[in-house]
């Protein structure tokens, strides 16, 4: 053990101070160390995520995982879909935090947009000014959106109308004249104008060699002075997604059961000048799909196509006399056993499905499912028709022999 002699000028006293300051140095750091531990068990989500999932990010893989997939979540609000973020992307995205995701460590961001927007963020919601609050515009007012491709991977822009509420057509034509939507950019065929009621529809839209597409909703409330509203859900899909429609289809459907809607419908007269395909992917073990009248609508108004319904009453009309307003379902079926050829007729016109007379169902094995919306460019003299709206469900194939 040294004594104090043997430590001249002082050294003694040098040592048991620095032995001191170690050991002050040594209470600090356990201090802290509780410290922090006491107050992050007492923060709330919001400052847990803001203090400290950027900092830990950089040593566990885990939370930048939880950042990078930005997978979509269901937010607070009901009339919304956002996207999972931390606090900084979402702040970044200029978004708005509704919810939690990625089991608390993320956030639901909804980002939404109006008019003369440029939309690069996927999952934004496209609204009208005053939304949640309908407008009724003064006079002529456009509203342009344009969706730019975020990479050069995407290849499809899907719209989803969550509400989608314009003037409707004309009472003669059935042509969008006071309002419509227009969109412009479309690889193809480009849709028609749009107006009316289209809410719960939905459409997929090719970019193709373009990288913008763009939204116009014309509004002229001096024409008819209604309220309007609108709340369009855009996703971005890129081209080796298994989310991708089939090159040439308006609407894609991905269940084994499901409804189809024309667009419009129930809109009195119906939309005129439309021409597009609705697809549904075949299901594994599919062997055919059955189409019939939706369930809850009255047998006399969900298939009303062409023929005006009151003076015509129920009267289905199949094959090449359908050739102004129709729908056209592939509808190839087995050919009978001692021989014969494959039924033809293919197209469904009138104020009554397939037939006059229960059932009113069509059986196709065709694949894909595919049905084509076909309308001619007047509707004068056809004021009543509204369209349709079909089931259609999934069935194994059916025994031979």
């Amino acid at each position: 053990m040294c004594n104090r002699k043997q430590w001249s000028g002082g050294g003694f006293s040098i040592i048991c101070s620095m032995l001191f300051v170690l050991y002050m140095v040594e209470i600090s750091m356990c201090y802290k160390i509780r410290e922090r531990t006491s107050s992050s068990k007492r923060a709330s989500l919001d400052n847990f995520q803001h203090n400290e999932v950027d900092r830990s990010s950089r040593f566990f893989p885990l939370f930048s995982i939880v950042r990078i997939s930005n997978q979509p979540c269901v937010p607070d609000a009901a009339d919304s879909v956002g996207t999972c973020f931390t606090n900084n992307q979402c702040r970044n995205a200029g978004g708005v935090v509704s919810g939690v995701c990625a089991s608390g460590f993320g956030v639901c961001c909804v980002v939404t947009a109006t008019c003369e927007a440029v939309v690069t963020q996927n999952n934004t919601n496209i609204r009208n000014r005053d939304y949640p609050n309908a407008f009724t515009p003064g006079g002529l007012e456009v509203c342009n959106v344009r969706l730019q491709k975020p990479n050069a991977n995407v290849c499809q822009l899907r719209l989803d109308f969550v509400q989608l509420q314009l003037a409707p057509a004309d009472s003669g034509t059935g042509q969008c004249m006071a309002d419509r939507l227009s969109i412009n950019g479309v690889s193809g065929t480009a849709p028609p104008n749009l107006c009316g009621d289209l809410s719960g529809q939905h459409m997929y839209l090719d970019y193709g060699s373009s990288d913008r597409i763009t939204l116009s909703v014309i509004t002229d409330g001096a024409a008819i002075p209604m309220s309007r509203l609108w709340n369009v859900r855009a996703t971005f899909i890129e081209c080796n997604s298994l989310l991708r429609a089939p090159d040439g289809c308006l609407q894609y459907y991905t269940t084994a059961t499901g409804q189809v809607r024309m667009l419009g419908y129930p809109m009195a007269p119906h939309l005129a000048d439309l021409d597009y395909t609705v697809c549904v992917r075949s299901e594994d073990g599919a062997g055919n799909i059955v189409w019939s009248p939706c369930q809850g609508e009255s047998l006399n108004q969900a298939f009303l196509m062409s023929g005006d319904a009151p003076a015509d009453g129920a009267t289905g009309t199949i094959g090449t006399m359908c050739d102004k307003d129709y729908v056209l379902i592939m509808t190839e079926s087995e050919v009978p056993a001692g021989g014969g050829t494959a039924k033809t007729d293919d197209r469904y016109c009138g104020s009554a499905f397939a037939t006059d007379v229960a059932p009113h169902m069509v059986r196709s094995i065709a694949k894909p499912f595919i049905m084509r919306v076909k309308t001619d460019e007047n509707e004068e003299g056809e004021m009543m028709n509204s369209g349709f709206c079909l089931a259609y469900r999934q069935e194994p194939p059916r025994p031979t022999g």
